[in-house]
Order: C-alpha cells, then sequence, then structure tokens
C-alpha cells in the first residue's frame, strides 16, 4: 500500500500532536521536524531542546560548533569593523559552502553573512 499526501499529512499532525505530551513532560521545545516520504517508508528527524529561560541556547551551539569553523569559544559575540559598521560573530551556518559565519551589527542589530575566513583572518586565527 502506497502513502498518500492526505495519509501523510494525518500522520505527521498525528505526530506533532504526540510530541506535545513528550516536550511537556521533558521541559522541552521541538524546533525542527523534517519528515519525507516515497511510495512505501518515509524518514523522519526531528530536533528538540531544552525550553528553559535562563539556557543561552546561541551560545551553547556557538561553543559547540566554532572548533570546527577554527574559531574559539571566546569569539562568540566578538566585534570587528567591517565596511565602517561594528559587528559581532554569534552563529555559523553548518551546511553553507562558502558565506559559514553569521554576524549581526550591533547598532541595528541587521545580520550578514561572513566567509570563515574572512574573520578568521581579521580575528589572528589560523586557516584550517
Amino acid at each position: 500500500m502506497e502513502f498518500t499526501d492526505k495519509e501523510f499529512e494525518e500522520f505527521t499532525n498525528d505526530v506533532k500532536e504526540a510530541l506535545r505530551g513528550v516536550c511537556q513532560k521533558y521541559n522541552l521545545k521541538r524546533t525542527k521536524t523534517y519528515i519525507s516520504y516515497g511510495k512505501i517508508d518515509f524518514d523522519m528527524k526531528i530536533t528538540f531542546q531544552k525550553d528553559e529561560e535562563d539556557i543561552d541556547v546561541e551560545r551553547i551551539k556557538f561553543e559547540e560548533d566554532c572548533a570546527y569553523y577554527g574559531f574559539v569559544p571566546d569569539d562568540y559575540l566578538r566585534t570587528f569593523e567591517y565596511h565602517g559598521r561594528t559587528y559581532e560573530l554569534y552563529a555559523f551556518i553548518p551546511r553553507a559552502k562558502k558565506y559559514k559565519c553569521m554576524v549581526r551589527d550591533i547598532e541595528t542589530g541587521a545580520k550578514l553573512k561572513m566567509t570563515d575566513r574572512y574573520l578568521l583572518n581579521e580575528f589572528g586565527h589560523d586557516f584550517y
């Protein structure tokens, strides 16, 4: 028997509903859900994170990922000048091919993608 679009949509809604109770029980929030399906099978990836006010998720993710890109934990929110504006480094984009770093303008909060090589050079780190 093959999955139909309607059947798959109902399945997806049932999974999300079932997870609602689990999230409440363990104080989690569902951050991403990817479900894809074929004619007879499906694949699912669900990402959760602790849902507590005192957890700095942005900092924790930065610290988990920074070494992979050649940075150190102290580079989180490190500032630098770019075209006369002050920016801070706050995150990475894991699947990006070129612009792997996320920075934001200190004054306006505007976000910008930058190359890791540029920032590694700017911060005085060796290239990987």
